[in-house]
């Protein structure tokens, strides 16, 4: 089932992908709501397949390189919503679908397969620490998108003048 769930949120990402694309093209007000709207279902479907998962293996999902990488994903997914919540920039979106698309994209090439923890690893310590890093690390890639994109705006400033 939490891979069904994972087909079906790897497409809302790339729907809300390809509307913020659009956008970025357009600069049409309502596609950006469209593609704002979408990437919020993505990321509640993301967070219903990372319960689901955590049903079937019986442990945080965090402890398999698919189960990483769609975390992280899920995490800049939702730090994104968060900031967008609080400030408004129109472009950033885009850059944090991408990312967010290719992130799931990698971890629907690594192995789904569930497999039972390391006794390291069977500790309260895991779900607890990891969890939390992997949050900072999609707080961490958002400050770093937009370093990019403040950079990439810089450069298109300089070159007009």
């Amino acid at each position: 089932m939490s891979y069904l769930l994972f087909q079906i949120t790897f497409a809302a990402y790339f729907l809300a992908t390809a509307a913020y694309i659009v956008f970025f093209v357009s600069q049409k007000r309502r596609v950006r709501i469209i593609a704002r709207t979408i990437f919020l279902v993505a990321a509640i479907l993301h967070t219903l397949n990372i319960l689901a998962r955590y049903l079937e293996a019986g442990h945080i999902p965090i402890t398999s390189y698919h189960e990483t990488v769609s975390f992280f994903a899920w995490s800049i997914a939702w730090s994104y919503l968060l900031f967008r919540w609080r400030y408004t920039i129109k472009n950033f979106g885009t850059f944090v679908s991408v990312l967010t698309l290719l992130l799931m994209f990698m971890a629907a090439m690594a192995s789904r397969e569930i497999l039972p923890l390391v006794p390291a690893l069977q500790s309260w310590w895991l779900p607890v620490h990891a969890s939390i890093a992997l949050v900072a690390d999609g707080f961490l890639a958002l400050a770093c998108i937009g370093g990019i994109m403040y950079l990439l705006q810089e450069r298109e400033i300089k070159r007009k003048r």
